[in-house]
This record gives C-alpha cells, structure tokens and sequence, in this order.
C-alpha cells in the first residue's frame, strides 16, 4: 500500500454499464493496492443505472466504504461536465476513514446528526481531521391536484399551503436543513474542518438521491471522516457583490425559513417590485430563478455574506432553503467577474504547494453564470499540479475553528491534502 496519500479521479460518460465500469475501474488493472476511501458522483441522468453502478464498484473493493450522491455536474483533470459519472478513490497507509450516515433529514435533523456522531466517535487516529458530508437538499412539495409547483401565485392557495409546512418537513419534503445538520455537526466537532454541501438533480429540485456503499438513498446524509498526518488547507471563494439596497425583515416564520413581510409590506410584492419580477405562467419558474438565484437577499455573518436563495414562493410567502438570521438584509449581485477574479486569486495561494489532491464544493449556478468562462476556471485549475475534482450542488457547507459554520449559496470551497514531507 502506498505511504503518502494519493488519489485517482476516474470519469465516464458512458450509457452502458460495462463501459462505465471500464472507464471508472480502469485503474483496477494498473494496481493490486486498495483504495481507503471511494466517493461517487453522478448527475441525475444515470437514475437508472445507480444501483447497478455501485455495485460494479463494490464488487471490485467489497471493504472499502463509499459515499457520494447526485450533482448538477462536476469538473477534473478531463474537462467539465454537466452529465457523466466520477470515482474519487483515496489512497495511504496512514489514513483513517470512517463513514456514517444519518437518516430522515428534514423531519428529524438533530437525529440524523446522532447517527452520524455515534458511527464516527471521538478518538481519530491523527491530529489532522476533515469530515467531508452531504446532505439532501430542498424537494419541491408534491401536492395533490397541483403537483410539484414552486411557485403558488394565488394569495388564498399560497397562505393555505404554508400551514401544511410543518406536516412537509415530516413527510420528507421541504428545505434541506442543511444550515441546521452543519451547525450540530460543528458544535459536536469543533476542532477540525467540516466541509460538504447538498446533493442535488438537474436544478429542477424534485428528486436527489445519496450514497452509501452500495445503498442509494434519499433525505439522507452521509459522511466520512479523513485523518491523516499530512497538512490540510482550505478556500472560501465567493462572487457576491453588496448592492445599496437594503431590507428590514419585519415579519419572519418561527423556523426562519419562510419570510413574510419586509418594510412593512408583503414579502413577495416588495421583492419583487424591486427586482422588476413578473412572474407568468406558464415560465413561472424560470422567471424566478433568473433573478432569485442571481440577485439574493444577503446579511453577514463573521464578516462572511449568506445569501437567502427564494426557491419556493406560496402567495406572498418568499421561502428559502436556509434560515435568515439577521433582521437587516442587503441585496447581493452575483458577478461573473468577481466570482472569475476570487478563484483564480485563491488558485494562487495554493499553486506553489506539493498537493495529494484537492477536493472543491461549488454551487451549480457557477455553471450557468460563468458560461463559456468555466472552461477559463478549469486552465486555472489544470495549473495546480495535482489530481483535483470540483462537484456542483446545491448550497455548500463548510465549518473552520478559525471561520466558524457556513452554510452558503453561490460559493466554491475547497480542501487540499498536501504531501508529506520528503526524508
């Protein structure tokens, strides 16, 4: 087995599962030593195909845990890709790897995060820790006789739907409490680096799916804890722009998800008059999305911007999937020029370093807002000279003793293994 940590990034955008396992085992050939830790990715497309391809995989390493999920697309060393399948596979003698998972998600949060801190323990064999989790993120309700709609634009249906909230969140549906899941997990293990984010579909929220090992699950999170000796660091990248406007929050659910009224006034007639949204069947929304992803409500937190992504709109309701905890909120612009210009300072600050791997969290509106400029970012990251994976989910998590616990839209964050030191 080898001493230093090192990593295989496999891809396939193959249909057919012998060819998907040629091209995600290819390296099986190459190599008798066994991988310590496995993590799986693939978009949406492959639903069919999920439990054919873990099995694939664990037939070949039956002892070695894997976790993963669906995203909305994922770059490597071959290129970026919004359809396709990616094996991570971690190797070194000295590393320790423990999974666990939690279920029930949205109905029971605090549960989940039992789960996981009673499979992962409190005795890590090295000083260096990174618990690498992922979580289900929002499903868009299905109601009857409506289906899933994310947009109600009836006042009277809207205000009826958001008492039946509560009896969602029980049912598995709703917002992720992704924000809720880190800060536990942060409270729990306060001395080393959390980092992960949402699984997610083809960013029309209606289905995401986690794995672990050979098990493809939903309202799920999953996780490994890495310990090893060598050096970690991480990356915080945001493209936020503050703009002038700001909001006074002056009506706001008990569980802060759903915001009702702001300087007075309905949330949704407020926002949107300032935003100039009108939304029209039947491109609803698209509409909504368009500017809401792009032009978020914002507050800061340890001198760190948190967007509040509207997904969901009941009547004159605005809900989002992570909590507003601040009573003054401020318009943010997402810019593909800062988001461009932040990465590649980053970038710069981790190029001159002997690199096992880096493993990088970034949300899928980077895919839409950057454009053709992605495959500007991907040069950038073809200079560092190590394996590295970029996977793009919905809402990215991240918890640093330094920084404290963030659970962010529109960001990229990013964790490198260094070598060990050469005797």
């Amino acid at each position: 087995m080898k001493e230093d940590i090192t990593a295989t990034i496999r891809v396939s955008r193959k249909t057919d599962i012998q060819s998907i396992a040629q091209d995600l085992l290819s390296e099986k050939s190459e190599s008798s030593q066994q991988p310590k830790a496995l993590f799986l990715f693939t978009t949406i497309h492959y639903k069919k195909e999920f439990t054919d391809i873990l099995s694939m995989i664990k037939n070949e390493f039956s002892d070695v845990p894997l976790i993963g999920g669906t995203v909305s697309g994922f770059m490597s060393d071959e290129g970026c890709f919004t359809r396709g399948v990616v094996l991570l596979s971690l190797y070194g003698e000295k590393m320790e790897v423990t999974p666990a998972i939690g279920r029930n998600t949205k109905k029971n949060p605090k549960k989940a995060v039992e789960q996981v801190t009673e499979s992962i323990g409190f005795q890590p064999l090295y000083d260096q820790n990174v618990l690498v989790e992922f979580a289900s993120t929002a499903v868009i309700p299905h109601i009857p006789g409506i289906g899933q709609q994310n947009v109600i634009l009836s006042k009277t249906v809207g205000n009826q739907l958001l008492k039946l909230v509560p009896l969602m969140n029980k049912m598995n549906y709703g917002y992720d409490r992704a924000d809720e899941i880190l800060d536990m997990l942060a409270e729990t293990y306060s001395d080393r680096l959390i980092i992960g984010g949402c699984t997610m579909d083809d960013n029309k929220m209606l289905e995401n799916y986690q794995f672990y090992d050979d098990q493809v699950n939903e309202n799920s999170v999953v996780a490994f804890n890495l310990s090893f000796p060598n050096t970690v660091c991480f990356e915080n990248i945001l493209g936020f722009k503050p703009l002038q406007k700001r909001f006074q929050v002056t009506e706001l659910s008990k569980d802060k998800h759903i915001l009702k009224k702001i300087d007075g006034k309905p949330a949704r007639t407020r926002l949107f008059d300032e935003l100039n949204i009108e939304l029209i069947e039947p491109q609803r929304t698209y509409q909504l999305f368009k500017k809401s992803f792009y032009y978020p409500l914002g507050y800061k937190k340890d001198d760190i911007w948190h967007s509040f992504v509207v997904g969901i709109v009941y009547g004159d309701n605005l809900i989002g999937g992570s909590q507003i905890k601040n009573d003054e909120l401020q318009l943010l612009s997402l810019s593909v020029g800062s988001i461009f210009e932040n990465i590649k300072q980053h970038l710069q600050n981790i190029k001159h370093k002997d690199l096992s791997l880096l493993f990088g969290f970034a949300c899928e509106t980077f895919l839409e807002t950057l454009g053709g400029r992605i495959y500007h970012i991907h040069k950038e990251f073809e200079k560092i000279n190590a394996p590295f994976l970029i996977v793009f989910l919905s809402g990215e998590s991240f918890y640093h003793p330094e920084i404290g616990s963030h659970h962010l839209y529109e960001s990229l964050n990013l964790f490198t293994i260094e070598k060990s030191p050469k005797t």
